[in-house]
């Protein structure tokens, strides 16, 4: 595999990788909304059940209704709290941002890596992989659901034999070598 095609299949990948963190801090979200609202709405019912209740007329029944939605809420409230969706939002968001300069990086090689020496080419290459280590070293994993409902299964990197990633790191290739190549 020469430097272009790597910087190529590096691009893309970076590309996916900062599709894959915006998209699943759209979900964590939309799901922190959800919960969140669902809290506001059922705090806002018991508030209003209460006085209710604390007439003398309401039933036995009411009050149990508004006992019951006051666990719900109680669960909801820790639920929204313990699965930190607007936390793990921001960190996928920030993740994707992360990899954005990535793929900037990799088009902007692209485009003067052959009018760089082998060993230039070899020295930017490896930056760009540092780049791209870092990045993946910082951002969160991927969830296993939101790979198979996605169908990344058959993308970029969990299935590298597609690619080749895994016959040129067999080969004992290094960025170097494929610079000069």
């Amino acid at each position: 595999m020469n430097a272009k095609d790597l910087v190529n299949l590096w691009g893309k990948r970076a590309r996916s990788s900062e599709a894959v963190h915006y998209q699943i801090a759209a979900s964590y979200l939309r799901r922190n909304q959800l919960l969140s609202f669902a809290v506001i709405v059922l705090t806002a019912t018991i508030g209003s059940g209460i006085f209710a209740s604390l007439s003398t007329t309401a039933s036995k029944q009411l009050r149990l209704v508004f006992g019951v939605i006051s666990v719900l809420t109680a669960i909801l409230a820790g639920l929204n709290r313990s699965l930190r969706y607007g936390e793990r939002a921001e960190e996928n968001r920030q993740a994707g941002a992360r990899w954005a300069p990535i793929v900037n990086s990799a088009e902007q090689l692209l485009l003067g890596l052959e009018s760089f020496s082998p060993d230039e080419a070899a020295k930017h290459v490896n930056e760009l992989k540092k780049q791209i280590d870092d990045a993946a070293q910082r951002s969160p994993s991927i969830p296993q659901a939101f790979i198979r409902r996605n169908g990344i299964m058959d993308g970029y990197l969990w299935k590298p034999e597609r690619t080749g990633w895994r016959l040129w790191r067999r080969s004992g290739a290094t960025p170097e070598a494929a610079a000069r190549s």
